[in-house]
């Protein structure tokens, strides 16, 4: 039985990475469900730029215990 990351926790990993990469933090980030701590599980999050909405396509790449790692890659053009 895999565990969840639970879906507060995967918005903001995504904020802080997004701002860590983009220099600045996106108006908001929603994710609809929480994700599944199992390797190559997938989730697609919103992140909301100003008028814009984009999906946000989090893959796992590491379960270890509890620590969960995933990968996140933001579409190009907005929804």
């Amino acid at each position: 039985e895999p565990g969840y990351v639970v879906a507060a926790d995967v918005e903001e990993q995504i904020d802080t990475q997004l701002t860590a990469s983009v220099g600045r933090s996106p108006d908001s980030v929603s994710c609809p469900d929480d994700l599944v701590a199992e390797l190559d599980a997938t989730l697609t999050c919103e992140l909301t730029d100003g008028p814009d909405v984009y999906d946000v396509y989090v893959t796992v790449t590491s379960v270890e215990g509890t620590d969960v790692l995933f990968d996140i890659q933001v579409a190009d053009t907005p929804q």
